[in-house]
């Protein structure tokens, strides 16, 4: 145990490292130290390691009395080697599998898109995954695409250092050694986290989340998730079930019932529940503007936002319903976390600022602390790039354990 405490603070200080340059392309090894609390020889260490791996490109610049300290050598600037690498990175979501040959600064250079058709049979799911690696891998090498690596985001609960699913409700996947099925087929690293912590991890590294360091991503959709960065570390819980705010019972009547495959919340506040709601009321509302959308059988939640942000009546009364429900859950968790933001994404999502809005109307009296409450940055690329982002910073730990294993 003790001997690994090195190794752990060497990976964090990598890591460390490598974030600020990215966050600040130019700095200067002195200056990094500064921001750190790192010495000068640990500095040069690290960074050194870093140029060799070709992860960082460093270049004279002119001085500046800040770099005085480094024994009268010429100031260089540091600089992340965007195409060192590549990685794929999957969402994969219960409506659609989204994936992505990207590089380290999160420029998608391959992107698939395909619905995920869960059907109730875990092995045809896998085998679909399967094909859409096969299809990035492929696309990859014909672009000259290293990759190095594979971030998987779950729709559900999983245990992130094992690679294993415990529970996906859309793909009925228990207890699935999804890591190791992956590795075993196409022999690269792979990388497995909740698909909803994987958005918040994409939003910090690369979307509206950069320097958060408390940050609940809330994606509404088919489902109702969150991931929750605390401290700037992602916060998993201790049966990795944190943040499944899907489960949030708000009202008294709720409790003492069942819910199986989906949480309360979502059976009261999800995409299919405000489309479904709306047409099981479209009978008291004949003039109501849903109707072609209804009699089309093609009503999404985010026609039922926009229609109510136009005033009509149906829509204006499920949409509010609605906002009330999740107005209950986010004051729950602003309460508990006291978070600097929130970032709401996915399906639901899209009705933007009318729901961020009413949102935000329900909650400034009742909480005692209000957070920035924005709409997602990345739309539905936030699960895909933070599984690329997260696999980069797997793939660094990886590699500090193999450098101390030599």
């Amino acid at each position: 145990m003790h001997a690994g405490r090195p190794e752990i603070l060497e990976r964090i200080n990598r890591s460390a490292i490598l974030q600020l340059i990215r966050e600040q392309p130019g700095i200067s090894r002195v200056e990094l130290g500064r921001q750190l609390g790192l010495s000068p020889a640990t500095v040069t260490r690290l960074v050194g390691q870093l140029m060799e791996e070709g992860l960082v490109i460093e270049r004279e610049r002119a001085p500046s009395p800040g770099d005085r300290r480094f024994s009268g050598r010429r100031p260089r600037s540091l600089y992340l080697n965007y195409e060192a690498y590549h990685l794929i990175g999957i969402d994969l979501g219960g409506t659609y599998l989204v994936g992505a040959v990207a590089n380290l600064n999160g420029e998608i250079r391959v992107e698939i898109r395909r619905p995920s058709q869960p059907n109730g049979r875990p092995e045809e799911a896998l085998g679909q995954l399967f094909e859409a690696i096969e299809a990035l891998l492929e696309q990859a090498r014909a672009g000259g695409y290293a990759v190095r690596g594979i971030g998987i985001g779950a729709p559900g609960v999983t245990d992130p250092a094992a690679g294993r699913v415990i529970w996906a409700p859309a793909f009925q996947w228990r207890n699935l050694p999804l890591r190791d099925e992956i590795e075993r087929r196409f022999h690269l690293p792979t990388f497995v986290e909740n698909d909803v912590n994987l958005a918040a991890f994409g939003e910090r590294w690369f979307g509206i989340g950069r320097g958060a360091q408390s940050l609940v991503c809330v994606f509404i959709g088919t489902g109702i998730g969150a991931g929750l960065i605390l401290n700037g570390e992602l916060y998993r819980g201790y049966h990795y079930a944190a943040g499944e705010i899907g489960y949030v019972i708000p009202e008294r009547s709720l409790l003492h019932q069942t819910y199986e495959t989906f949480g309360c919340l979502e059976t009261l506040a999800a995409g299919p529940t405000i489309a479904r709601r709306a047409m099981e009321r479209a009978r008291e509302f004949p003039e109501s503007a849903l109707r072609p959308f209804i009699e089309a059988g093609r009503l999404e939640a985010t026609d039922v936002f926009r229609a109510a942000e136009a005033g009509d009546p149906l829509a204006a009364q499920v949409a509010e319903e609605a906002m009330d429900y999740l107005a209950i859950m986010l004051a729950s968790v602003i309460a508990v976390v006291d978070p600097e933001m929130i970032v709401l994404g996915g399906g639901v999502a899209r009705a933007g600022p009318y729901l961020v809005n009413g949102l935000r109307r329900r909650l400034e009296r009742v909480v005692p602390a209000m957070p920035e409450i924005h709409l997602s940055a990345l739309g539905d690329r936030a699960g895909v790039l933070g599984a690329v982002a997260y696999a980069i910073f797997e793939l660094e730990g990886l590699m500090q354990v193999r450098r101390a294993l030599r």
